[in-house]
């Protein structure tokens, strides 16, 4: 499984001669959860996010927020990006929708491209994946516990 790659249709075509020339034959299955709309991402991205000056992890106000001062697990402070701005947001969100229907198209003229809704409960999301998948059973299509 191959996660965030390819990103652009470039690296797809360029995966794909990979495989094709060292025998791994091609990829089966690509599957491609929907999220949420670039409003409600924009939302999100302006509505919360600040990244700790200690350690550089990012949170969200409201979905991920920072460990509360008397925990002691991160010291702070919190910033916000100096690119979160709607337009920086909306500029970057373009640009991703762009290579995003690229690698779509591309997967999808191959008969590869499984588009599943992941705006609904885990459960759900996982029937359809598997589904998608053709339900695989063997056990090596599932990481043992320690091995990831």
């Amino acid at each position: 499984m191959l996660d965030n790659f390819p990103a652009t249709a470039g690296q797809a075509r360029a995966l794909n001669d990979d495989l094709e020339e060292n025998g791994a034959g091609g990829l089966t299955r690509v599957v491609c959860l929907e999220g949420p709309s670039d409003e409600e991402l924009v939302e999100r991205i302006l509505g919360g996010r600040r990244t700790s000056r200690a350690t550089g992890e990012v949170y969200h106000l409201e979905h991920d927020p920072p460990p509360r001062p008397e925990e002691r697990l991160d010291p702070g402070g919190f910033l916000e990006r100096d690119d979160d701005t709607e337009e920086a947001t909306r500029a970057h969100l373009e640009a991703w929708r762009r290579e995003a229907n690229a690698l779509k198209a591309y997967y999808g003229e191959r008969g590869l491209l499984a588009v599943v809704n992941a705006r609904r409960p885990m459960a759900e999301v996982t029937g359809e994946i598997l589904a998608a998948l053709g339900h695989p059973e063997r056990p090596e299509y599932y990481a043992a516990p320690g091995t990831v």
